[in-house]
């Protein structure tokens, strides 16, 4: 049976768009805190997943399109490994002014032939109940990646952390009363995390990338 020309660039179509689409696969896009108010640190986290190992960022751009809309551009290199390889990033856009924003965030390979991107929409408040003063010392994890311990320095009083695997699933939670502190993390499964740091409001202060071998 003869084909129509229309026919063949369709499937041709198809076909790119189905081997494209593997290339970047963004597996969850979120924020915290939950409920952001003007002085709290908004933290955007994404997983996702490239079809090649190694994955290694490159560099990381954000980018204020107006008063309401950020740019969030992040470049991988991929290597020639066979397997899917998993990346996640823990990105900090520090505090905002009181409003609705949309934020745009992009992951392309580093030669930018495609890119994946999805669009998460927060509002942050002006709750005057919830704007309290946060004095951070400066904080630190070691070591990152590790297998059966790290050490955390810098803990504010009464802090909380909390250690999320890529899925948003909480693994631990535990309080500390002393500026540093070693946790036992020989119980885990390896892989990516985001340990985020809370302060004695149970306001989220930080968050970073937690790698366990």
């Amino acid at each position: 049976m003869k084909r129509s020309p229309f026919f063949l660039i369709s499937m041709l179509a198809c076909i790119l768009q189905t081997a494209y689409s593997q290339w970047n696969d963004i597996q969850e896009l979120s924020y915290t805190p939950e409920n952001i108010c003007e002085n709290d640190t908004v933290i955007i986290i994404c997983s996702y997943h490239f079809p090649y190992t190694p994955c290694v960022r490159d560099s990381i751009n954000i980018v204020p399109l107006n008063d309401s809309s950020v740019l969030i551009d992040v470049y991988y290199r991929l290597g020639d490994g066979a397997g899917i390889c998993p990346a996640m990033d823990s990105i900090s856009l520090g505090s905002l002014s009181k409003g609705r924003y949309s934020i745009i965030f992009r992951i392309s390979r580093i030669n930018r032939y495609h890119a994946e991107s999805d669009t998460i929409f927060l509002t942050v408040t002006g709750d005057p109940a919830t704007l309290k003063k946060r004095l951070i010392k400066p904080f630190k994890i070691y070591p990152n990646p590790s297998q059966k311990q790290i050490t955390l320095k810098g803990l504010p009083d009464e802090a909380y952390i909390s250690i999320r695997s890529i899925h948003d699933r909480e693994v631990l939670l535990m309080q500390f009363l002393e500026e540093r502190q070693i946790i036992d993390i020989s119980g885990l499964n390896p892989g990516f995390y985001i340990i985020t740091l809370y302060d004695k409001y149970n306001h989220p202060v930080l968050s970073d990338k937690l790698i366990i071998q």
